[in-house]
C-alpha cells in the first residue's frame, strides 16, 4: 500500500497516500481505541455544516480569501452529502471536549479544500488547518454541532412515535365496544373495554411525545462563534455577527445565542433533561410492551387475550409463542436506554469549572437512545400493534367468569346486596350465578341474560 509520512511535535508517523484524515487524528485514533464505537455519521454531517458557516463567516468577516472558501465550502458539501465519512476514524469516546472529532475533521476538509485546489495531500498549505479552525474551539463547534445531530433525530423519533400513537388510535376505535377483564395487581378486577385500553396507550405516547417536543426547543440555544469557555476573548465581533445567520441558512432552523455565553459552554444540563425524557419514554414504552406479552400469553394456560403476528419460529416444542419476542427485545432496549441514561447524568454532572471534559460520552448515549427508541417504536407497531387480533371469545368468558361481572347487577341490585354475594361466593366456591339463585335474587332465566359481557357497558 503506498503510504505518505506526517510530522508533529512527537515524531512522524506513517499514513495511507490517500487519506484525508492526518496525523493528529491517526494518534487519537491509537489513544482513544477503547470502545470502537464509531461516530454518527449524522454528526459528522452537522459539525461539516457548522464548519462550513464558520468558513463563510471568516470570509464575511475579511479572514478567508475567495478561493479559500469556495474550496472550503465545496469540502464540506461533500462531507455533508455523504462523502469521507470512512475518513473519520476517531473512537467516539475520547478525551479532551471531543477535540479529536474537530481535529479530524480539520484534516479532513484541509486536505480536500487543498486538493481541490491543486495540492498535495498531507500538505495542509493552500488551505490550513488553521484556515478551517478560525476562531473556532471543540467547545463551541462540537456541542453545536451534537444540538443540531439530536434535533434531526428526535424529529425522527416524533414521527415514529406518532405512527403509533395512530395506530393505538385506530385500534381503540375498532375495539371501543370489546370487553375485556382488567385487573389489579394481576388480580382480576373490573371489566374494562379495549377502547379505553388502547386509548390510555394513546395517551401515555401523546404525553411522551410533547415532553420530547418541549425539550428540543432548549436544543436551539448554541454558543457557537464564543469560544472554548464563552467569554469571546479571541472570537472577531463581524465574524460572531454573521455565524448565526449562516447556521441558519444551512440548516434552514431558528437558532440562538444564549443569554449568558459562559453557562452555555460550562453547563449540560440540556442533555439531562433530554435523557431523562428518553428514558420515561423508555419506562412507559416498556410497560406497554410487558402488558401486550401478558395480554398474548397462552394460548391455553396464559391470559390469551390478544393474537400477536407470529415472524418467526423457536426451536423445540414451545413454537407456538414466537410472536411474544417482538415485545420482548422491545422490553430489553428500553432496559438498555434505562442504563445509557444514567451514564449520561453522570457525565454532565462530572464536568469541572468552565468545560466539561467528558462531552463526547454524553453526545454519543444520546443518539444510542434517540435511535434505539425510534427503531423499538416502530418494531413494536408494525410487528405487533397492526397485525394483533383480539380473542373476543375468550375475554367474554374471563369477564363472565369472574368477579367483575359483578358490575352488571348493579342497576338491579344494590351495593351492599353485591358485596354479600361476592363474600358469598368467595366462602363458598361458587359462581355468582349460583349465589344469586340462592339468595333469590331474580330468576335463573333473567340471570343468564343478565349475566353476560353484553350487559357491562363501560365508557
Amino acid at each position: 500500500m503506498l503510504s505518505r509520512i506526517e510530522k508533529d511535535e512527537f515524531g512522524e508517523m506513517e499514513l495511507p497516500l490517500n487519506a484525508y484524515y492526518g496525523i493528529k487524528s491517526l494518534r487519537n485514533k491509537e489513544n482513544f481505541t477503547v470502545t470502537k464505537m464509531k461516530i454518527y455519521k449524522q454528526i459528522i454531517k452537522s459539525l461539516a455544516i457548522v464548519k462550513k458557516a464558520c468558513a463563510l463567516s471568516n470570509y464575511d468577516a475579511g479572514y478567508l480569501s475567495l478561493e479559500k472558501v469556495k474550496a472550503l465550502a465545496s469540502a464540506c458539501d461533500e462531507v455533508i452529502n455523504g462523502r469521507f465519512y470512512n475518513q473519520f476514524i476517531t473512537d467516539a469516546v475520547q478525551g479532551g471536549s471531543c477535540t479529536a472529532f474537530n481535529i479530524n475533521m480539520n484534516e479532513v476538509l484541509s486536505n480536500r479544500a487543498t486538493e481541490i485546489l491543486g495540492g498535495e495531500l498531507g500538505k495542509y498549505d493552500l488551505v490550513t488547518l488553521e484556515d478551517v479552525n478560525l476562531f473556532q474551539s471543540a467547545n463551541d463547534v462540537v456541542p453545536t454541532a451534537a444540538k443540531h445531530c439530536m434535533i434531526v433525530i428526535a424529529k425522527g423519533l416524533i414521527v415514529e412515535a406518532k405512527k403509533l400513537l395512530k395506530s393505538l388510535q385506530e385500534k381503540a376505535k375498532k375495539y371501543n365496544k370489546v370487553i375485556k377483564l382488567g385487573r389489579n395487581h394481576l388480580q382480576d378486577s373490573l371489566p374494562i373495554s379495549f377502547g379505553q385500553l388502547f386509548s390510555s396507550m394513546a395517551s401515555t405516547i401523546s404525553r411522551d411525545i410533547n415532553r420530547i417536543s418541549n425539550c428540543i426547543e432548549d436544543l436551539y440555544t448554541i454558543n457557537l462563534g464564543t469560544g472554548s469557555i464563552g467569554v469571546l476573548y479571541y472570537s472577531d465581533d463581524k465574524y460572531v455577527d454573521s455565524i448565526l445567520k449562516r447556521f441558519n441558512e444551512f440548516t434552514g432552523m431558528e437558532f440562538k445565542h444564549p443569554d449568558n455565553t459562559i453557562d452555555e459552554s460550562r453547563n449540560l444540563d440540556e442533555f439531562v433533561e433530554l435523557g431523562n425524557i428518553i428514558k420515561l419514554m423508555a419506562i412507559n414504552l416498556s410497560k406497554t410492551a410487558t402488558d401486550i406479552r401478558l395480554m398474548a400469553s397462552g394460548p391455553n394456560c396464559g391470559f390469551n387475550e390478544v393474537k400477536l403476528p407470529a415472524y418467526e419460529r423457536l426451536d423445540g416444542l414451545n413454537c407456538s409463542q414466537a410472536s411474544q419476542s417482538i415485545p420482548e427485545i422491545v422490553n430489553q432496549v428500553c432496559f438498555l436506554i434505562i442504563g445509557k441514561e444514567t451514564s449520561i447524568t453522570l457525565a454532565c454532572e462530572h464536568g469541572e469549572m468552565e468545560a466539561n471534559a467528558f462531552a463526547s460520552i454524553v453526545y454519543s448515549l444520546i443518539f444510542d437512545c434517540l435511535e434505539y427508541m425510534r427503531r423499538a417504536l416502530r418494531l413494536l407497531r408494525e410487528y405487533c400493534i397492526e397485525g394483533m387480533i383480539i380473542n373476543e371469545e375468550k375475554c367474554s368468558e374471563s369477564v363472565e367468569n369472574s368477579d367483575g361481572i359483578i358490575v352488571a347487577l348493579l342497576k338491579k341490585v344494590d351495593y351492599q346486596k353485591c358485596l354479600e354475594i361476592l363474600e358469598r361466593k368467595v366462602q363458598t366456591g361458587k359462581s355468582i350465578k349460583e349465589v344469586c339463585l340462592e339468595m333469590n335474587i331474580m330468576s335463573e332465566e333473567k340471570l343468564t341474560k343478565l349475566l353476560t359481557v353484553d350487559n357491562i357497558k363501560v365508557k
